[in-house]
C-alpha cells in the first residue's frame, strides 16, 4: 500500500497547507469579489479581509461586471448526457456484450446520481479559483457509487510539486460531525471524545459561513472533526485524523479516483488559474473610474456653496429640498453662491470604456457572446469572429473537464464491478424513448473498462451546435436522414460504434472465410461501406500478394460487387433487393459464380471452372475494380493486376 507512517503523514499534511496557503488567500479574494465585496485589504496578522475605509466625501462604488460573466461561463460549460461509449475488449460477442452492458451501467449512473448537477458545482469552482476535484466513492450504507464535487481547498497534494501525478498521494478533507465519526469507528471513542473542535474555513465549508469583514454573518459548524480521505498512488487508502489513520485499507483501480480539473493550466504550477484572479486589478481600476465619475455627477447635481460668515446662513438651511428658500442677512454682504464644477472630461469616460474592453478581452467573453451588441462592432463577420474566438478559448476548459469524466466514469464502472454487493434493477430508456426495466450484473461489467466520450456531446451549447451542423447537412442531402437521427441529440440508444465493431467482425468473418477458400454470399442488408473497407485494407496488405491467384481475383470480385451495387435505376434496384450482393448473377460484370468452383478445384475437391482463369479475368470491368480501389497503382502493385 505504501502509505506513509501517520506520524510522517502529519509532517506532511502541514507542508501541503503551508504550500497552498498563499494561493488559498488569493481564491478567498476571487470569492469576496464575485459576492461584491471588492473594497477590501488583507490584515496581515489575522489573515483576513477587512473593509477598506474611504475619505469622507468620496464615493466607494461597486460596479460587479465579474457576476454577469460568471453566470454565462456557467451556461456556457453546462452539463447534458454525453455520447459515452464502452469500447469491447476484442470484437468478440462476449467482450461486445459486456461493453454494451457497462454502457447501460454508465447511463444508469448519470442519472441516478445526478451527475450533471455535480459537474455544474465542479464549474462553480473552476471558474472562481481555477481548480476543482472529481472524487467517485463507494458508499457501503447504499451499496451505490458516486461522484463528488471537490473544492480545491480540501484538495491536498505532497507540497512542493508542479503537476498531481509527481505527488504520492491526494487526500481529501471534510468536517463531520464528531458523533459520525464515533458511530463509524467506535472503538476510537476515547480519542476522538479528546479532539478539540475543528477550526472550519469558511471557504472550506463551501459558503456555509461568511469570511472577510462580514465573518460573524453566520456561525461556525460545532463539534466538527477535520477529516482526511487519503489514496496512495501504490493502492493505498486510509482515514486520517490528527496523527492517527482511523482506517488502512487497498484501493484497486488503474487511476486515482480523484480527479483535479483546472479551467486554464499554467506550465510549472500546480494550480490552475481561473476566471475571476486576472479580472480583480481591472476591476479596482474600474470601480475606481465609475466612483470619480458618481462624484463628478454629484458634484454637478449638489455643488459647494461660498457662505460668507456675516451671511446669517447656517448649514441646516442649505439643503437638497428643490425651490427651497434660504433667508441670508443682506447687510452682512454678498448672498451665499454655488461654485460651479468643471465639466465631466471626456478621458473619464473614454478610459472606463477602455476598462470594459481590456475585462472582456482578459476574460474571453465579449458583448457578442452575451447576446448584446458590441460598441463599435457592426460587421457581422466581425460579431461571428469575435463569439468564435470566446468559445475556442473555452474548450480549453471544457477538454479538460472531458478528460475527468472519462477518467471518472471507467472509475464508477470498476468500483461497480469491484464492490456492488447484489445486481441491479436499472430502469432506462431504450431505442424508442420507452421505459424499461434492465438487471445491471456485476460480471457483465467490464474488467478494465476503456470509455470514450464523443467530442462535443458533454456541453449543452456543443450539442445544440452539433445539432443545427447535423440538420443543415441534412437539408443539403449530404447525409441520409437515418445518419441525422444516429448525430442528433435527443437520440435516446446507445452509440453506434459497438455496432459498428460488430460490423467490421462480420466483415473480418467474410474475408476469412475467403482466405480460407469457402464461397461467402453477402445480402442487401449487409453494411456494404464496412465490407468494402475491410477488403479493400486487406488488398492493400502484403499478406494479399501472397494467395494464389484465384484468391485475389475472388477478393477483387467481391469489391466490384460492392462497389457497384445499387447504382442503378429505382426498378433496378428494386429487384436487386431479391438477390445477394454477392455472388452475383450469370452475366453480372462481377460474375463470380464460376470463380467458386475454381476455388473449389484448388481446395482438391476435384472440381474445375466452366472457363479458364484467364477468360474470367478478361470478363471483368477494370474501370470498376478502379473505382473499387482508387489508388489502382498502390494497392496492385506491380504486377497485381493479374
Amino acid at each position: 500500500m505504501s502509505l506513509p507512517k501517520a506520524v510522517d503523514f502529519k509532517t506532511q499534511i502541514d507542508e501541503s497547507r503551508k504550500d497552498k496557503h498563499r494561493v488559498e488567500r488569493i481564491w478567498d479574494l476571487c470569492l469576496l469579489y464575485l459576492r461584491g465585496k471588492q473594497h477590501v485589504t488583507l490584515d496581515a496578522r489575522s489573515q483576513t479581509y477587512a473593509d477598506v475605509r474611504m475619505p469622507k466625501g468620496v464615493t466607494k462604488a461597486t460596479i460587479n461586471r465579474l457576476l454577469n460573466g460568471y453566470r454565462n461561463l456557467l451556461a456556457k460549460l453546462s452539463m447534458a448526457y454525453p455520447g459515452i461509449t464502452v469500447l469491447p475488449a476484442s470484437p468478440s460477442p462476449e467482450d461486445i456484450t459486456k461493453a454494451e452492458a457497462s454502457e447501460q451501467a454508465i447511463k444508469y449512473f448519470w442519472h441516478r446520481d445526478d451527475v450533471a448537477s455535480t459537474l455544474e458545482d465542479v464549474s462553480a469552482w473552476l471558474v472562481t479559483t481555477g481548480n476543482a476535484g472529481i472524487q467517485v466513492v463507494y458508499d457501503p450504507d447504499d451499496d451505490e457509487v458516486h461522484m463528488k464535487a471537490i473544492s480545491p481547498f480540501d484538495l491536498f497534494y505532497e507540497g512542493g510539486i508542479f503537476k498531481e501525478t509527481e505527488s504520492q498521494w491526494v487526500a481529501v478533507r471534510s468536517f463531520i460531525h464528531r458523533t459520525d465519526l464515533i458511530e463509524a469507528y467506535p472503538k476510537e471513542k476515547a480519542f476522538l471524545t479528546r479532539l478539540a473542535q475543528a477550526s472550519v474555513n469558511p471557504i472550506q465549508t463551501e459558503g456555509r459561513r461568511a469570511f472577510g469583514s462580514a465573518r460573524a454573518d453566520v456561525g461556525e459548524p460545532k463539534n466538527r472533526i477535520e477529516v482526511f480521505e487519503v489514496y496512495s498512488r501504490r493502492g493505498g487508502h486510509a482515514i486520517y485524523v490528527e496523527g492517527k489513520y482511523l482506517f488502512k485499507g487497498k484501493w484497486k483501480g488503474k487511476y486515482m479516483p480523484i480527479q483535479l480539473v483546472r479551467y486554464t493550466n499554467v506550465p510549472g504550477v500546480l494550480w490552475g488559474l481561473g476566471y475571476i484572479q486576472p479580472l480583480i486589478e481591472i476591476q479596482d481600476l474600474y470601480n475606481r473610474a465609475r466612483s470619480q465619475v458618481i462624484d463628478i455627477i454629484e458634484n454637478h447635481g449638489w455643488p459647494k456653496w461660498l457662505v460668507p460668515r456675516t451671511s446669517g446662513v447656517n448649514k441646516a438651511q442649505i439643503t437638497k429640498a428643490a425651490g427651497e428658500k434660504i433667508y441670508y442677512n443682506a447687510s452682512g454682504g454678498p448672498p451665499p453662491s454655488q461654485i460651479s464644477p468643471p465639466p465631466l472630461p471626456m478621458h473619464m469616460l473614454d478610459n472606463v470604456r477602455q476598462l470594459i474592453q481590456e475585462m472582456d478581452d482578459i476574460g474571453g467573453l465579449h458583448a457578442t457572446s452575451l447576446g448584446k451588441r458590441a460598441v463599435g462592432v457592426d460587421s457581422g463577420k466581425a460579431i461571428e469572429a469575435l463569439s468564435s474566438n470566446d468559445m475556442t478559448q473555452l474548450q480549453v476548459t471544457q477538454r479538460n473537464i472531458e478528460k475527468a469524466v472519462k477518467i471518472s466514469a471507467e472509475t464508477v464502472l470498476m468500483m461497480m464491478r469491484t464492490y456492488y454487493r447484489e445486481d441491479k434493477m436499472m430502469r432506462m430508456l431504450d431505442d424508442t424513448g420507452r421505459v424499461v426495466w434492465n438487471e445491471l450484473q456485476m460480471t457483465s461489467i467490464q474488467k478494465d473498462p476503456e470509455v470514450f466520450l464523443e467530442a462535443g456531446t458533454l456541453f449543452r451549447d456543443e450539442k445544440q451546435d452539433r445539432d443545427q451542423k447535423v440538420l443543415e447537412m441534412l437539408q443539403m442531402q449530404l447525409i441520409d436522414p437515418q445518419t441525422a437521427l444516429r448525430e442528433l441529440d435527443f437520440k435516446t440508444g446507445r452509440s453506434w460504434v459497438v455496432k459498428k465493431m460488430q460490423q467490421h467482425g462480420h466483415a473480418r468473418e467474410l474475408l476469412q472465410g475467403v482466405l480460407d477458400g469457402f464461397p461467402i454470399e453477402i445480402f442487401p442488408s449487409d453494411d456494404l461501406s464496412t465490407i468494402k473497407e475491410v477488403f479493400a485494407d486487406f488488398v492493400r496488405n502484403e499478406e494479399y500478394y501472397e494467395l494464389d491467384e484465384e484468391r485475389q481475383q475472388y477478393i477483387r470480385d467481391v469489391l466490384i460487387a460492392v462497389e457497384t451495387f445499387g447504382q442503378q435505376d429505382e426498378e433496378t434496384r428494386k429487384s436487386l433487393l431479391q438477390r445477394t450482393v454477392f455472388p452475383p448473377p450469370v452475366g453480372d460484370p462481377a460474375d463470380a459464380t464460376r470463380m467458386v468452383a475454381s476455388m473449389g478445384s484448388a481446395q482438391g475437391a476435384g472440381q474445375t471452372s466452366e472457363q479458364p482463369l484467364d477468360h474470367q479475368l478478361k470478363r471483368l470491368d477494370r474501370s470498376r475494380l478502379d473505382e473499387a480501389l482508387p489508388d489502382r497503382g498502390d494497392v496492385l502493385g506491380p504486377g497485381g493486376g493479374g
